[in-house]
């Protein structure tokens, strides 16, 4: 009965699957795309849903992701909605939802202009971000304030608010952009000592993170506050300082700004040449600038035909400008209209997909019966086949393990047999603490002295045993000397610090001293956590 069945159940599975709104799928990439903060693929597959035939959470998600990425004029006429919105989350209880809501709230009244409200509604979210020890929450909101603080104008409040983003977000990366903007405001208040040092501190901070594109671009404020006290050469001087850390397509800005300079010191010829040098660049924006200012400085200067001929210069450039606009409109509307195409094509597919699945569903639904016969009088053979199979696997791990043990108990003794050896050649036996024949007297300064024959002894004897060590090591290090590698033979057959002590005739803190000078000739560094002894037992 079950098995008659199962084609059944398959049929209305997908017949249920197949039966989800087009609108539904269509909500769920938008999410994927705001998510991914993608906002031009986000608005598109709004576009395409019907609110009206949504239903449930469905409605309030939808315009919820609507709000957070609509343009203003969306806004400004949405009170209901919004309203509607955030008692649906306050009913719910959903914290994270109400809180883009209120956030949605703020823009609204900001860009009506009601500013009281606006600032009560940071309050809000400053309160709630507070309450939940959400940092990051937090510097969003002080974020928000600064720049409500700065639309209004209030240029004490918008200080103390970039002070607090500074005491949360201690991150060097973005501590730059605050001293940045806080020296801004501190422009517009004629603070120029104090506006110094914030812009020194950005520039440090770019400097630390070799953020050479935002070094440069202080430029403007530097230059801004030796004007606005009208210290031009200092202006001039902070401009040439600045072009290390000048790209190419800086040069045209970089220019302007010192025709600028120029021309409030009233040196014309100069700011002449850097208008003139701006005027043709390939920046169509900062060339069409610099075209008027010239036409306004010969205008000045009694050379009106100069002047017309600038004049027509910016406004080549201003249409320009505009063609470069609408050719970006044009560009846009063919990518909204190929990503439109895009989507009928997969939604052709999709539909086509479905009908296959369907058909190909209601062929294997007859084959299902059969099939699940057949693999029930599979069942046991394959049954027995696997365990089979796991029995000899098995085994065959058992015999790997006792072998890896006999080999690794053959290995321990071909080390102990080896060292056993060295340990009766004689010229070992003048190494107390090699010879276990001889108690070592760590007290006793006796001095060991070992000839030339017994050094090569050491040298053949530890060739011979472990794999040519000192040719090996001669190899990689070509610059050790042989009184380099007679040390290193010490340390690897173990001989304690204290003969070492009486074979070089030095104090033991000298021997470590050698050592720690052979780490550096070997280029063991302290970051591999290794000592040399470790290092040359190993190799």
């Amino acid at each position: 009965m079950k098995l008659q069945s199962l084609p059944i159940l398959s049929l209305l599975f997908f017949f249920t699957a197949c039966s989800v709104r087009e609108d539904t799928l269509w909500l769920q990439k938008a999410e994927q795309f705001y998510a991914d903060k993608q906002i031009d693929s986000t608005l598109t597959y709004l576009n395409r849903i019907v609110p009206e035939e949504l239903g449930g959470e469905d409605v309030y998600t939808y315009w919820r992701i609507q709000f957070s990425v609509a343009p203003q004029p969306f806004i400004l006429h949405s009170s209901e909605k919004i309203e509607k919105l955030s008692q649906h989350y306050e009913k719910m209880k959903d914290t994270i939802n109400l809180r883009e809501i209120n956030h949605i709230k703020y823009r609204q009244f900001l860009y009506n202009q009601v500013y009281d409200k606006a600032d009560s509604m940071l309050q809000i979210i400053e309160k709630e971000a507070i309450v939940q020890q959400c940092p990051k929450e937090l510097v969003r909101t002080y974020i928000y304030k600064t720049q409500f603080f700065k639309q209004i104008g209030r240029a004490d409040s918008t200080l103390a608010y970039i002070n607090k983003k500074m005491a949360i977000d201690t991150t060097h990366l973005h501590l730059k952009h605050y001293y940045r903007e806080k020296a801004q405001t501190l422009l517009g208040l004629r603070e120029f000592e104090v506006a110094k040092e914030m812009l020194d501190s950005a520039k440090a901070y770019a400097t630390r993170d070799k953020d050479s594109e935002f070094a440069y671009s202080l430029a403007k404020e530097y230059t801004d506050l030796y004007v606005a006290q009208r210290q031009f050469s200092e202006a001039l001087q902070s401009l040439q300082q600045s072009r290390r850390n000048m790209k190419r397509s800086d040069i045209p800005l970089h220019n302007m700004y010192k025709a600028h300079v120029y021309e409030l010191m009233h040196q014309q010829d100069s700011a002449y040449y850097y208008y003139n040098l701006v005027s043709q660049s390939s920046n169509i924006f900062l060339a069409s600038e610099a075209a008027l200012r010239l036409s306004y400085l010969y205008e000045q200067s009694g050379s009106p035909e100069k002047a017309f001929r600038k004049h027509e210069n910016a406004i080549a450039f201003l249409h320009n400008i505009y063609s470069a606009y609408n050719n970006q409109a044009s560009a846009s509307q063919f990518n909204e209209l190929k990503l439109e195409t895009e989507i009928n094509a997969l939604e052709i597919v999709r539909q086509r997909h479905i009908n296959l699945i369907l058909l190909l569903t209601f062929i294997l639904s007859m084959i299902v019966t059969a099939f699940l016969y057949y693999l029930q009088y599979k069942k046991k053979e394959e049954m027995k086949r696997i365990l089979q199979q796991e029995s000899e696997r098995l085994k065959q791990e058992n015999k790997l393990l006792k072998q890896a043990e006999e080999l690794s108990v053959l290995r321990e003794k071909a080390s102990m047999l080896r060292e056993e050896l060295l340990r009766k050649m004689e010229v070992f036996k003048k190494l107390p603490s090699l010879d276990n024949d001889t108690e070592e007297d760590k007290n006793s300064n006796r001095q060991i002295s070992l000839t030339e024959n017994e050094w090569r002894e050491i040298r053949v004897v530890l060739d011979s045993n472990y794999d040519h060590f000192t040719t090996r090591l001669k190899q990689k290090f070509p610059t050790l000397s042989i009184a380099d590698i007679n040390f290193c033979c010490l340390i690897k057959i173990n001989v304690s610090l204290h003969d070492m002590s009486n074979i070089y005739c030095i104090s033991r803190n000298s021997v470590s001293k050698k050592k720690l000078r052979m780490k550096e000739k070997l280029g063991i560094t302290s970051d591999e956590g290794i000592s040399l002894d470790e290092y040359l037992q190993k190799y």
